[in-house]
């Protein structure tokens, strides 16, 4: 029956490099303690590989297929219906299915949004650049994408501007809906897309930003993501979910090129296709079924979770 399912927590992180958490590099600078306590509960995959930016990534990670068979190559204009993804799959199978966070996989026509594309419900953004919100006219005005107080849209898709840092405002919604998900009775599929820690750097609330490089600011965001992800999974075990919830953790493709050392060494960055763009941390925890503090060197790539 559907009630004997897991549930599915899909955490997508926007640009971290494998570099960036101590589970995958011995050298990353930044303190990531509940990402490398997640990491160390399940299996690690060491070479696990993406597309090279984050709209084709996130086409082949909702549908197992090339992001190039999907149109994702040079122009995106959404999945086609006929596509089955992965929350249409999940959907038909009994579950409750949820998105929080970034889309970007296509906005142009009622078609590409998530609602059509298998979600029951959508609480974020269609795309980075519209993050600034609407003009006079009401209509979505293409400006430079921004953490600080951000307009975003539900399944409904009304613009509504929130006050605070996007990723705890998504963050919020994300535990408030694992706590209602609890009441329902049905497995569930959660993705919970976070920005962090793509571009913009902007620091994070509880750090002040004057006088910090820009490196110190990055390292800030991928603590404050690990702090995000501990709300998530304190989220699940208040509500007795931890033992019956796949956690899925990984990044949509590796970190800029400019962000010295997120990449571990691995020539090259996001938009390349070279090493350091598509290879990215990835990481499975499954009570009962996958063991503890293991580690899967084969090459795997984004397209196999659907299928998995």
């Amino acid at each position: 029956s559907a009630a004997s399912l897991p549930n599915v927590l899909l955490i997508v992180a926007d640009d971290l490099g494998v570099g960036d958490l101590r589970s995958f590099s011995n050298d990353a600078q930044t303190q990531t303690p509940t990402i490398d306590a997640l990491a160390a509960q399940g299996m690690r995959f060491s070479r696990f590989y993406t597309d090279s930016t984050c709209s084709a990534s996130r086409a082949s990670l909702l549908t197992g297929q090339s992001p190039t068979r999907l149109g994702f190559h040079p122009v995106a204009r959404g999945i086609s219906p006929e596509v089955v993804t992965m929350p249409k799959w999940l959907h038909a199978m009994g579950y409750n299915t949820r998105l929080v966070g970034k889309w970007h996989i296509g906005e142009l026509n009622a078609d590409a949004m998530p609602t059509a594309q298998g979600f029951d419900s959508f609480f974020g953004y269609l795309n980075q650049w519209f993050l600034q919100g609407v003009d006079e006219n009401g209509k979505p005005a293409i400006r430079a994408p921004t953490y600080e107080n951000p307009w975003l849209q539900d399944e409904k898709y009304a613009w509504q501007q929130f006050s605070g840092y996007l990723p705890d405002i998504l963050t919020q919604r994300a535990v408030n809906e694992v706590t209602m998900l609890a009441r329902s009775g049905k497995p569930w599929f959660m993705w919970y897309a976070t920005p962090l820690p793509h571009g913009p750097l902007q620091a994070p609330p509880e750090v002040s930003s004057n006088k910090l490089s820009e490196d110190e600011i990055y390292r800030a965001m991928v603590h404050h993501l690990d702090g995000n992800v501990a709300e998530l999974l304190a989220a699940l075990e208040k509500t007795g979910q931890r033992d019956n919830t796949i956690v899925i953790f990984l990044s949509d493709n590796g970190a800029p090129e400019k962000r010295i050392g997120s990449n571990a060494g691995f020539v090259g960055g996001k938009a390349h296709y070279s090493e350091g763009a598509v290879r990215a941390p990835m990481l499975w925890v499954e009570a009962k079924q996958v063991m503890p503090h293991s580690l899967d060197e084969r090459a795997i790539t984004i397209a196999d979770i659907f299928p998995t």
